[in-house]
């Protein structure tokens, strides 16, 4: 089977990536690429090289990762005013894959795959996010997501939608830890902020900055400028006391956020609003594997995931979640004992040889005998 994965970074990702390597511009495709992928800004990618040793062709591409998407151009003969989704297409008629996986992207959707349709068989998009209902699904035979009330709303909307959880790489895993250097952060928060969609999450922070110190990564403040909806945007005002006080550390992506983990005692987790009080995101196996203790919010579904006490620990309101901190950060052997517990299982349960062989699963039943 030939499968290729096309995804989105963040463009703040990418801004970072390569000013980090800043001669990866001037590497041939393939070894930028390469580069790339090995930093592990997404889950996704770990799974390359595992449906390889189980006998596939598989490539991924950051589709907008403009100075990699412009080497390929050059390679293969496509003249400088190729748009990007003009590259990517050139790029999927020349794989052919059995199988196209892409990101949830809009401008991936609707009319862009539909100008490659004759170029691949099955197709399958990940969406992990509000708002799937307003985007144009046609052409695609399978959305996959992290979150049982997204895969439950695509299915009522007459997709085929199925749940899968994010998984990490134990080899890279293991290399970032020996990279790392002494644990000696106490409190790590990293991901977005803003009032639209983590409501909860600036609730959350709002409240434990005023009692426990906690580093916070994130790459912007984002303010609703816009009065409509009215509710979220009055309601981010009640925040302006939290940002003037706060100091935010710069974001960490793909090697250095894993050492990031390394060197934190406990890394604080709250999801999306529109995850419905229901656990998945990619935070929770990052942190785990990296071995600190992940404190999270107390998630309808999250004993399916982790044993709650005993691998992670949870909160059930800001108050709460203020208190476990506080006692982890006193209680030494009990930290390290849930934080070596929730390494166990997610090293031994989401590891990126079992997610592929599930997502394989559900490949092959989209396109039989490719």
């Amino acid at each position: 089977m030939r499968i290729l994965l096309v995804w989105e970074y963040y463009p703040s990702y990418l801004d970072d990536f390569y000013r980090r390597n800043p001669d990866a511009h001037r590497l041939p495709f393939a070894e930028q690429n390469q580069l790339l992928l090995e930093d592990g800004f997404l889950w996704n990618a770990y799974l390359v090289p595992e449906f390889r040793k189980l006998g596939h062709q598989a490539e991924a591409y950051v589709a907008n990762a403009a100075p990699l998407q412009a080497v390929w151009a050059r390679e293969n003969g496509i003249g400088g005013s190729a748009s990007r989704l003009d590259i990517l297409r050139e790029q999927i008629r020349a794989y052919r894959p059995d199988v196209l996986w892409i990101g949830g992207a809009p401008q991936l959707l609707g009319e862009f795959l539909r100008s490659v349709q004759g170029y691949c068989g099955a197709v399958v998009a990940w969406r992990a996010a509000a708002g799937g209902e307003l985007l144009d699904w046609t052409g695609v035979d399978c959305v996959l997501s992290s979150h049982e009330n997204f895969v439950q709303a695509f299915r009522r909307m007459g997709l085929r939608s199925e749940l899968v959880l994010p998984c990490v790489d134990p080899q890279w895993a293991s290399e970032c830890l020996a990279a790392a250097g002494q644990r000696d952060c106490d409190v790590t928060f990293y991901g977005t902020l803003n009032v639209a969609l983590f409501a909860n999450r600036l609730k959350l922070l709002s409240t434990v900055t005023r009692h426990v110190r906690c580093n916070i990564h994130s790459d912007r403040w984002r303010w609703q400028r816009r009065p409509k909806p009215l509710g979220s945007f009055l309601r981010q005002f009640r925040y302006v006391p939290f940002r003037l006080r706060t100091r935010f550390a710069p974001p960490a992506y793909g090697r250095e956020l894993m050492q990031l983990i390394a060197e934190s005692k406990i890394v604080l987790n709250a999801h999306v609003d529109s995850a419905g009080g229901l656990a998945g995101n990619i935070r929770m196996f990052e942190v785990t594997a990296m071995g600190a203790l992940l404190v999270t919010d107390a998630c309808a579904n999250l004993a399916k995931i982790f044993e709650p006490e005993r691998e992670v620990v949870t909160y059930r309101n800001p108050a709460a979640a203020v208190e476990k901190l506080r006692y982890y950060l006193r209680h030494r052997e009990e930290r390290k004992a849930i934080a070596r517990a929730g390494q166990q299982r997610t090293l031994r349960c989401y590891n990126s040889s079992i997610r592929a062989g599930e997502v394989l699963q559900i490949f092959n039943s989209i396109a039989p005998g490719a």
